[in-house]
């Protein structure tokens, strides 16, 4: 008999792609996904090495859905979740899945018609380019206050790929993920030595963290984020 199996991962707020995956899960050695899997990622950089799921399971089919709400672990309307904090309660296992560091990025071609930028004391004489702080759906999403800046964004995204838009186009600068800033080519890392630390934990729900369909996908997660590091933090962090 099939089961059906769902589950969602979440990269709380940074860019929302899913994935919808279907397959058939039989005993080994037949070992193939059952389910509809929706994946809802900021870290796009993770598509580029999708197919290596698809080669270890022959049987996944994979749609790529948007989906911007927001699931809760705890409540089973997700069995897997990647989040910016670390739930305290709840039915659920919760490990870190990794840290990773933002910078300040500003386009080439802006950099080309601006003064240099020597030190912070500089920063404020460029329009800023970041969340709107009104509707933070989380705190850890507040990096400007962890900086020596005083002005506040002139244009403002709830979007981190809208803010990474507009940075690369030459608006502005703005503070960027390490794992979107530094996978363009056409940004540069403004004051290197400026830096903030986040985390990301992966949350499964007690009653699915076993199940085939979850384990695997969990497995890969890991693997992949683990084998990927310098794309998340800067060296020495």
């Amino acid at each position: 008999m099939r089961t059906w199996v769902q589950f969602f991962a979440m990269l709380y707020g940074l860019g929302l792609v899913g994935l919808a995956i279907r397959g058939v899960f039989l005993p080994p050695p037949w070992f193939f996904l059952l389910g509809a899997v929706v994946f809802v990622v900021p870290l796009g950089y993770l598509l580029t090495w999708i197919g290596d799921l698809l080669a270890r399971h022959p049987g996944l089919e994979i749609d790529l859905v948007a989906n911007s709400g927001f699931l809760n672990p705890s409540r089973r309307e997700t069995d897997v979740a990647v989040l910016l904090a670390r739930p305290r309660r709840g039915p659920l296992i919760v490990r870190k899945l990794t840290d990773y560091t933002l910078h300040l990025y500003a386009a080439s071609t802006y950099l080309e018609q601006h003064d240099a930028i020597g030190d912070p004391t500089a920063l404020d004489q460029h329009p800023l380019i970041g969340y709107i702080s009104d509707i933070l759906y989380a705190p850890e999403l507040r990096y400007l206050e962890e900086l020596p800046i005083a002005a506040s964004p002139r244009l403002r995204s709830t979007s981190i790929n809208a803010q990474h838009q507009m940075v690369a186009s030459g608006n502005g600068l703005g503070i960027l993920p390490r794992f979107i800033g530094s996978n363009d080519p056409t940004l540069v890392n403004i004051l290197p030595e400026l830096s903030i630390r986040r985390s990301f934990w992966l949350v499964t729900h007690r009653e699915t963290h076993s199940f085939p369909p979850v384990t695997a996908f969990r497995n890969w997660l890991v693997s992949l984020v683990s084998e990927k590091r310098e794309l998340l933090c800067a060296k020495g962090q």
